[in-house]
Order: C-alpha cells, then structure tokens, then sequence
C-alpha cells in the first residue's frame, strides 16, 4: 500500500508542473495592479469626455425630418456616381446616392434640389463627438508620450470606430434607436444625412451585435482604447510602443471578463468583441468612400464643417485648445479623419 502511494520522480514533475499552470491559471484571472490602473485612467477620461445625456450638445442645427427615404420616387433625383475602378461604368445600387427634390414640380431638376436635409445637424454632432475623442485621447499618459505625428495617424485611424462604441452606449437594440439625450436618432435620419443604406444597415447590425453582449462601461473603455492604439494604421512610426500598448488592453480585456462575467458562456465574449472591432475596420473603409461621394454632391456643407459665426468662433476655440492636432482638426472639418 505504502509502495503504491510513493510517487516516481516523473510523476511527482508532472504533479508539480499541474500545480504550477493551476496556479498560473488562478494569477492570470485577477486583474493586476498594472491592469486596474489602466482601466481607472481609461474610465477618468471617457468619463470627463462623453455625457451619455449629451447635455453638452447645445447651439446645434435642428434635423430636418420634413422628407422621408420612403417617398414616391417622383421626388428624388437618383445621383449615379461612377465607380473608382471604372470611371466610365454604369451606376450600381453600391454607388447611387439620392437627392430630395422640393416638391414644385415647376421647377428646373437643378433647382428642386434639398440636398442631404440631416447632413447640416449630423455635422454639428460628429464635430462634437470628435472634439471629445480628441481630449480622451489626450488624457491616457501613454498617448501623449507618442510623437505628434504618430498621435495624429492614431487619431485619424480611430475616430469612426471610437465614435461608434459611444454611440453603442446609447443605443436600443429593441428599437434600433441611438438615445442621445433628449434627441433619438434613427436609420432614416442617418440616410437623410447622405449615405446609403449599403452602409447604414451594417452599421445597425453592429450595433445590435454588440449591444447585445450586454459590455459593461470598463469593457466599453478598453475596447477604445483598443482602437485607439492600433500598430497597423498607415503611416505610424512607434510602432512597437503602440503594439505593446494595444497587446496590454487585449490581455486586460479578457482578463476582466474572465474576473467580473459570469456564467458558462462568458469564454465566447472576448472574441466577438474582437469580431465586432474587425467588422468596424469594413464599415470605416465604405464609410470613408460614402463622405467623398457626398463631398462631391454637397462640397460646401461636409459633415464636419460648421456654418455661422458662431460657429466659427467654437472652431477657432477647439483649434487653440488642441494646438498640436490643428492639422487633425483640418482634416477632420473635411470628414477625412478615417481615410
């Protein structure tokens, strides 16, 4: 009996190493001192940089939602624009976007022109947004150790898609509605700003994807972070840096929903998290195309550029408070933060 209960040498070296990863297993499911820090920094700073009431979006353009994209088609002027490979081939339903015609039908196709009637109150949100994006940026330490240039391409990167995960706190999966505050938005509103449908039902099946996994709001600031800090976006110099930075949010992720979810299929939300930021990289790329074909029917209203005095006068404020991104600011105005 006793000879039974001695163990070999090999034996006792596997025991050990079992004991070993159990206890690996047991360190890698708490969250360290290092990893808790860096949740505080990233919540301090979304935090003081989003209101999910958005009380802080005053003086904006009212939404015109005096037409609706289900009209009779009798009052719209399809606009087919030629598609980048071939300039001179035929309209498709991936390149037509849509212009509301005002309804005197005495009037020449060039003077019933409406243009994208949300487009002027989409600009002056997306403007807000990203003048927020910018200060959370600015406040994680390890942003501002990078160079300006790098901060920059970082910006310019994630913007779209960080902009997205805010809008995904507000939104209701039951309704399909972003509830911003006092004011709801809608897909129709989004199509009346000028993009197509193409775009804009994937951007509503990515909310739901996502709004469904039910994240919490640390699990929302470190998918941010995780955008933010993307090694592959063109152009970057610090590279490494970024890459260690991006890799340390990933682990903290999953090592935060291995601490704080619960039950059986808790193992399955790290990767859809990590699906839903690769389907943002697809919906950025069609994004960035649907701005330039808007820019091309609506050149002097860009979803980022504001009209009026005052509004200058609030541009002119963001550009002195971000001194060092004026130039992301510029290229923001354009709606060119993403390309």
């Amino acid at each position: 009996m006793r000879k039974e209960m001695v163990m070999s040498e090999e034996e006792v070296r596997e025991r050990r190493i079992k004991i070993k990863k159990r206890k690996m297993r047991v360190a890698s499911s708490q969250l360290s001192d290092q990893q808790k820090k860096m949740i505080e920094e990233l919540l301090t700073a979304h935090r003081k940089t989003f209101d999910l009431d958005f009380s802080r979006f005053r003086g904006f353009r009212p939404m015109d939602r005096t037409i609706s994209p289900n009209e009779s088609q009798e009052n719209i002027l399809p606009l087919s624009l030629p598609s980048p490979s071939s300039p001179s081939s035929s309209s498709s339903s991936s390149s037509s976007l849509y212009l509301y015609l005002d309804k005197e039908q005495d009037k020449e196709p060039e003077q019933k022109i409406r243009f994208f009637t949300s487009l002027p109150h989409f600009s002056d949100l997306a403007t807000y947004m990203i003048h927020d994006i910018i200060r959370f940026s600015k406040s994680l330490d390890v942003f501002r150790s990078l160079n300006m240039e790098d901060q920059i391409t970082l910006l310019k990167g994630a913007t779209f898609e960080i902009m997205q995960l805010r809008f995904n706190m507000v939104f209701n999966a039951k309704t399909c509605m972003w509830e911003c505050g006092t004011i709801s938005y809608y897909k129709d509103d989004v199509i009346r700003a000028g993009f197509q449908t193409v775009l804009v039902d994937t951007v509503v099946k990515f909310h739901q994807t996502l709004r469904n996994l039910g994240l919490q709001e640390e699990e929302y600031v470190i998918v941010q972070g995780i955008s933010l800090f993307s090694p592959d976006r063109p152009g970057v110099q610090q590279r490494s840096l970024i890459d260690q930075q991006q890799e340390s949010l990933a682990l903290t992720l999953q090592t935060y929903i291995d601490c704080k979810r619960k039950g059986s299929d808790k193992h399955l939300i790290f990767p859809k998290v990590l699906a839903c930021l690769t389907e943002m990289r697809s919906m950025t790329e069609e994004y960035s195309k649907q701005v330039l074909q808007i820019q091309d029917i609506q050149p002097d209203i860009s979803p980022l550029i504001m009209e009026g005095s005052e509004t200058d006068r609030r541009m002119k404020s963001l550009e002195k408070e971000e001194e060092g991104l004026v130039w992301f600011v510029a290229v923001a105005r354009g709606l060119l933060a993403s390309c």
